[in-house]
C-alpha cells in the first residue's frame, strides 16, 4: 500500500508531495488543480513498464484522434508543456520500499556499415557510423523496490506508434473513469472469472444497495463479445446498463476492486450516477470489499455530500483507514493538505469548507 507519493513535471504539477495516504483516499479540491492528473500519474506509476498507458490516459480524457507527433502525444504529460524535463513519479510503500517512474523524451541511435577501400591494398575495412534522429519516442524507465531498472518505449512511426519492451509491472491497478459505462466487455471479463471461483457474491450485494430487486448477474454472450445482465423479478434478465447509471457504475467500481487483490484502484468522480441518500451504505459496502481484497483506493469528487458519507460511513464502522487529500493552487503550483480522521472529525464538526 502507497503511504507516500511525489510528483515532478507532470501535467500541471511542477512538484507535488503528498504523505500518510491510507487504504481510502478521497481527493477534493477546485477545477483544474489536478484531481484527474493525479489519479493519471499513479495509473501511469502502477503500470511503469506500459508504453501504451501514456496514449491510454490521453483516450480517457476524451482525445481520440490526434496527428502522431511529439507535440499532440506527448508535450501534454510535461508542465507546461516542457519536454526536456523528466518526468518522475516516485513512491514509498507501507513497508518503507521505494519505487521511481522517469518519463522522457528520448532519440533514436540508428548505426550504419561504411566500408573504406584501399584500391592500392585492395582491400577493405568497416567502420560504424551513429546518426542521432529527432526525438520520436517517449521513454519509461522504471527502478523497483531494489532500485533495478527497466525501460520500454512507445515510438512514433511512419505506420503509426508501436512499443518496445513491454512488461508486466510488479504493481497492479485499475483506473475507472468518470464515465465509464459498466457491463461490458471488461466487466464481463472480470465478472466471469468471479463466476468460476464462485465469488460473485460481494458484487451482487453492492448493486443491491442500488437496485434492491436484482437477485442475480449472467453473463451473455453476443457472438464474439459478452454483457452482463441481471434479474430483477420481471419475468426476464435485462442489460445492466438498463437500470441505471448508478447500478453499472457500482458494477465497475466493485469489479474493479476484486480483479486487482494487494493492488490499487483509481476512481475519477466517485459519486457519479449515485444518489446521496445512498452513498453513505455505497461506501461501507465499497471499504469492506476493498479491506477483503487489501486494496488501496484513490478516488475523486466534487461533491460536499460525497466528503459527508465518505466520513460518516468510517465513522459507523470505526475505521480510521481514510485520508482526504485536497489539491490547492498557490502561486501557480499545486500544492496538497492531507487531513486524517481526527482532523476531518473537526472539519466535518465546525461546518468548515474543505474543498477549495
Amino acid at each position: 500500500m502507497l503511504n507516500k507519493i511525489s510528483i515532478e513535471n507532470f501535467r500541471g504539477f511542477k512538484s507535488l508531495q503528498i504523505e500518510d495516504c491510507k487504504r481510502f483516499n478521497l481527493v477534493i479540491g477546485k477545477n483544474n488543480v489536478g484531481k484527474t492528473a493525479l489519479l493519471e500519474s499513479l495509473f501511469l506509476h502502477v503500470g511503469s513498464k506500459n508504453p501504451e498507458l501514456p496514449i491510454k490516459i490521453n483516450i480517457f480524457r476524451g482525445i481520440l484522434k490526434v496527428p502522431f507527433t511529439v507535440d499532440s502525444l506527448w508535450s501534454p504529460l510535461f508542465n507546461n508543456f516542457s519536454t526536456n524535463k523528466v518526468i518522475t513519479v516516485s513512491t514509498v510503500d507501507d513497508k518503507y520500499k521505494s519505487r521511481r517512474l522517469e518519463i522522457k523524451l528520448a532519440s533514436a541511435e540508428t548505426k550504419k556499415i561504411v566500408n573504406h577501400t584501399d584500391k592500392k591494398k585492395k582491400d577493405s575495412e568497416s567502420s560504424l557510423v551513429t546518426s542521432t534522429s529527432l526525438q520520436d519516442r517517449i521513454e519509461l524507465k522504471y527502478y523497483n523496490v531494489e532500485n533495478d531498472y527497466s525501460s520500454s518505449y512507445a515510438i512514433i512511426g511512419e505506420e503509426g506508434i508501436t512499443f518496445e519492451n513491454l512488461k508486466n509491472s510488479d504493481l497492479t491497478g485499475i483506473f475507472v473513469l468518470s464515465r465509464g459505462k459498466g457491463g461490458g466487455m471488461e466487466d464481463s471479463e472480470r465478472y466471469a472469472k468471479l463466476d468460476v471461483k464462485g465469488e460473485t457474491y460481494d458484487v451482487v450485494e453492492i448493486l443491491k444497495k442500488v437496485e434492491p430487486r436484482l437477485r442475480r448477474l449472467s453473463v451473455v454472450p453476443h457472438g464474439p463479445n459478452s454483457s452482463i445482465y441481471g434479474d430483477i423479478g420481471i419475468g426476464q434478465s435485462i442489460p445492466i446498463q438498463l437500470m441505471g447509471e448508478g447500478t453499472s457504475k457500482l458494477l465497475s467500481l466493485a469489479l474493479a476492486i476484486t480483479a486487482v487483490p494487494n493492488g490499487i484502484v483509481l476512481i475519477d468522480e466517485i459519486e457519479n450516477g449515485l444518489h446521496y441518500s445512498i452513498m453513505e451504505e455505497v461506501f461501507k459496502a465499497i471499504i469492506e470489499l476493498a479491506n477483503k481484497y487489501n486494496v488501496q483506493i484513490f478516488a475523486t469528487t466534487h461533491s460536499n455530500e460525497c466528503l459527508n458519507a465518505f466520513f460518516n460511513s468510517f465513522f459507523a464502522i470505526k475505521n480510521n483507514d481514510l485520508s482526504v487529500i485536497r489539491l490547492d493552487r498557490i502561486n501557480d503550483e499545486i500544492k496538497s493538505v492531507v487531513y486524517n480522521k481526527e482532523s476531518l472529525e473537526t472539519v466535518i464538526e465546525t461546518g468548515w469548507e474543505i474543498r477549495g
